[in-house]
């Protein structure tokens, strides 16, 4: 029984710290693609006012 619950225990906290991390690196994927938007606007301003 206590080696189960410790065998869960130790699972939630894998599944916890994939989940964090995946998180982590969704964000960073769309912030890196409003940035990309962002500057591809901002070229297209400047290429207008030239």
């Amino acid at each position: 029984m206590r080696k189960m619950a410790s065998a869960a225990l130790s699972a939630c906290v894998w599944v916890s710290l994939l989940a964090i991390v995946a998180a982590g690196v969704v964000r960073i994927c769309v912030e890196a693609k409003d940035k990309r938007s962002q500057h591809n606007s901002q070229i297209a301003r400047l290429q207008d006012r030239g």
